[in-house]
Parts: C-alpha cells; sequence; structure tokens
C-alpha cells in the first residue's frame, strides 16, 4: 500500500515554473477522481465536482483523472494507481489515496470538505518535496528532479514522476459526446509506476537525491502537458 507524502506540479513549457535547483517548502495535496470514458455520472455530477474542485485549489493541489476498467483512456500507470485505491464503482474521489464521501446529493458539502483539507495541509511543514525542471524537444521529455527531506524521517519512501494531460478530447457518456478532458493521468516516467526509491530506513532532514529521465512522448501539444512528482511512503506488504 502506497500513501503519498507530498506532491509538487512543474508544468512542461517552454518558460517552466519550477526549477529542480528549488524545491519548495509546501504540502500540496493529490486529488484523484477514480473515472471512465463510459460511466455516465462520471459526466455528469462527478464531471462538474472534479471541475469545481480543481478551480477551488489551483495551486495547492495536484489532480489526476486516473481511468480504468476498459475506459478509452486507461493506461498500464492509471489502472496500477486505480488498484491502489479502496472503494467500488465510480465516480470516487480521494484525497491523496483516502476514499472521501462525495455523491450526487452532498456535493456543495463535499467540495467544502476538500477545500478545507487541501488548505490545512498546504499550511503544514511537509516531510519531503521535489523540484522539477522539465523539458520537451522533438518526441523527447527530459526530466530533472532534486528531492529533498526537510524533517527526519523513516521508511520506505519513493519518488514517482507522472505525465498528466489536459486538452484531451475523447468521449465522455454523460456528456454524450466528445469534449475535452482534465488532468488525465497518462503515465510515469519513471520504469514503474511508484518510482525511483529514495530510502528504505532512517533518512536524515537536509538529504536530497537528483534523478533524470527522458521518455518519447508524440503528438501531444507541450502546453496541454505537465509533470507532476509524488513522493510516495509505502506501507505495509
Amino acid at each position: 500500500m502506497f500513501r503519498t507524502i507530498t506532491t509538487l506540479v512543474a508544468l512542461c513549457s517552454i518558460a517552466l515554473s519550477v526549477s529542480a535547483q528549488q524545491v519548495e517548502e509546501v504540502q500540496k495535496t493529490l486529488i484523484i477522481k477514480k473515472t471512465a470514458t463510459w460511466c455516465p455520472y462520471c459526466g455528469t455530477w462527478g464531471w462538474d465536482f472534479f471541475d469545481d474542485v480543481r478551480q477551488d485549489n489551483a495551486g495547492k493541489a495536484v489532480f489526476w483523472a486516473a481511468h480504468y476498467g476498459g475506459s478509452m483512456l486507461e493506461n498500464p500507470t492509471s489502472t496500477e494507481i486505480v488498484s491502489n485505491l479502496s472503494g467500488g464503482g465510480q465516480p470516487k474521489f480521494y484525497l491523496n489515496t483516502e476514499l472521501q464521501n462525495v455523491s450526487s446529493g452532498n456535493t456543495a458539502s463535499a467540495r467544502i470538505t476538500f477545500q478545507n483539507a487541501v488548505d490545512t495541509a498546504y499550511l503544514q511543514a511537509p516531510v519531503a518535496n521535489v523540484g522539477i525542471d522539465a523539458t520537451y524537444e522533438g518526441d523527447l521529455l527530459t526530466v530533472h528532479s532534486k528531492s529533498r527531506f526537510f524533517q527526519d524521517a523513516d521508511g520506505e519512501y519513493y519518488l514517482g514522476l507522472y505525465l498528466v494531460e489536459n486538452d484531451l478530447l475523447a468521449y465522455q457518456a454523460g456528456q454524450n459526446t466528445e469534449v475535452m478532458h482534465s488532468s488525465v493521468l497518462r503515465k510515469a516516467l519513471t520504469p514503474t509506476t511508484y518510482g525511483t526509491l529514495l530510502a528504505d530506513g532512517p533518512v536524515a532532514a537536509g538529504t536530497e537525491f537528483e534523478h533524470e529521465y527522458t521518455v518519447s512522448f508524440a503528438g501531444t501539444p507541450v502546453t496541454s502537458l505537465e509533470v507532476a512528482g509524488v513522493i510516495w511512503k509505502k506501507t505495509g506488504a
């Protein structure tokens, strides 16, 4: 079982918003929507709720629409992420990897719950964070990362780097047409979904790790791409 420690997102564009030399001491929340293109409710109240949550928490959270179950936007990374989440059916919504009580009848109150949780986390000192410098040239995306522990820690920690796509035109049940999908989790940039081992055991505050990955991702406008970094702590078997 993996749970998030901290997340950071960097826009993959010519003018990069985050440098690998700058690891911000902030705690961002990972908000996940478990979804599918064939799911009617994912395209009605679930669609609106995800849009609202993205607007409410912009700059303080990272957003993933993780497709599974035969969705046209499913991929091996999103399938494995979903397999680590509790709760059957869809749409389902998670703060980090914790399932939240969201349904068609309580979206207004759930929206407040999400915003309060994100605001609270953002004010807390992170155990660790990651800075990202992403460059896109031709069909190649190269990501340099620097991870830094701000506090002493003990456990099995991993760095995951992920490609997220916005403005992705695809069919969506409930919308009953092709629409622009946002924050679609597309692929892990690391060899495995949950990333590269940073530490297994005690790790001292101030410890840093640097990594570089290059992947091919052709046919997508660079302005539609984001790179998200997540530091995971493995718990249990």
